[in-house]
């Protein structure tokens, strides 16, 4: 068949293609717009990230719930954060304060006090309960990794608000420059002076994350917005001796019914005050004795099954009470042999 032939043959087709039920491609393939700055936002957020040295500070966190139209004024729940982070200890410290939900006075009066720690992939958490002060302290340690990072467990970490829920911005963003051309990546990579977004159809879903190249190129908003729920996150940001960390984030989680009616909505607000980046930390900052274990404490230690207690004469760090220890069974004794006759 001539080439011109095959040229008629194929414009026919493309023609009588929606009569005949085929689906032709996507409007685009692959992402358009200019993919190279995908690659700039992620280069330029690893390195504020990794110019983070050390971090210490506080942090608020107030979580509400509610349904209809709107959270204003329900508050499920406040917690108050003093941390210090090191990634050159690969080590952080908190000490975070939670109350509610319920009433104010109820609130009170279910107040917990959770001084933590992680040290090499280990957690180490004193729970207090304001109503019995002093006399419920139950010191627990574990891997890190049986905790995961939310409002409801005792693990605070700075860095887990620099990215959308933890989510290594680095990562996702080289991800999609490296696919750029896959025709199951779609999407839109836009930049307006300083801001870049990428935007994304995911069938009746549409995502959108938007950098600040101002910024450290950090994640400023993300919405996830579909028939059922609309998700966001905003986050602001400040500069510290060179490099940014947040101020603020903001995250929202509303559901709807089918008729478009809202039926719930979650909110969380974390502010940080007193940012300190890059300064020197005291020595023994990341110990037991800095996380405030005392003589005496009983500890419930998961990694080795055991329960034992901390003693001044041995070192609050150093960590089996001798009479706690596993006792090896004696040894076998042979029967004495019988008399002589």
């Amino acid at each position: 068949m001539s080439g011109q032939r095959m040229g008629l043959l194929v414009c026919c087709l493309l023609a009588l293609s929606p009569a005949l039920g085929i689906q032709g491609p996507p409007a685009y393939a692959g992402l358009d717009g200019d993919v190279e700055l995908l690659r700039l936002v992620a280069e330029g957020n690893r390195a504020n990230r990794e110019s983070i040295v050390s971090w210490q500070g506080r942090a608020r966190t107030v979580w509400g719930i509610g349904g209809g139209e709107s959270v204003a004024g329900v508050t499920a729940s406040t917690s108050e954060a003093e941390f210090v982070w090191s990634s050159a200890q690969g080590a952080r410290r908190w000490r975070l304060s939670m109350t509610g939900p319920g009433t104010e006075q109820a609130a009170k009066e279910q107040e917990v006090t959770v001084d933590g720690m992680v040290v090499d992939g280990t957690l180490s958490v004193i729970t207090t309960f304001s109503d019995q002060p002093g006399k419920l302290r139950a010191l627990t340690i574990r891997p890190v990794g049986d905790v995961p990072v939310s409002r409801r467990t005792p693990d605070f970490d700075p860095m887990h608000y620099l990215g959308r829920d933890g989510e290594d911005m680095h990562d996702q963003m080289v991800f999609y420059f490296e696919n750029a051309a896959h025709p199951k990546i779609q999407g839109l990579v836009t930049r307006e002076g300083d801001i870049v977004a990428l935007e994304r159809p995911l069938g009746d879903w549409v995502s959108r994350y938007v950098f600040d190249l101002s910024k450290g190129c950090n994640l400023i908003a993300y919405r996830m917005d579909g028939p059922a729920s609309t998700g966001t996150w905003d986050a602001e940001y400040e500069a510290v001796d060179g490099v940014f960390v947040p101020v603020k984030v903001v995250k929202t989680h509303v559901e709807r019914d089918e008729n478009g009616r809202q039926t719930r909505s979650t909110r969380s607000e974390v502010t940080f005050e007193g940012n300190e980046v890059n300064q020197p930390l005291a020595p023994g900052e990341f110990t037991l004795r800095a996380l405030g274990v005392r003589n005496g404490d009983r500890v419930q230690d998961d990694r080795l099954l055991l329960t034992y207690t901390c003693r001044e004469e041995d070192g609050i760090d150093t960590q089996l009470d001798p009479a706690d220890e596993p006792q090896d069974p004696p040894p076998a004794t042979e029967d004495p042999a019988p008399p002589a006759p």
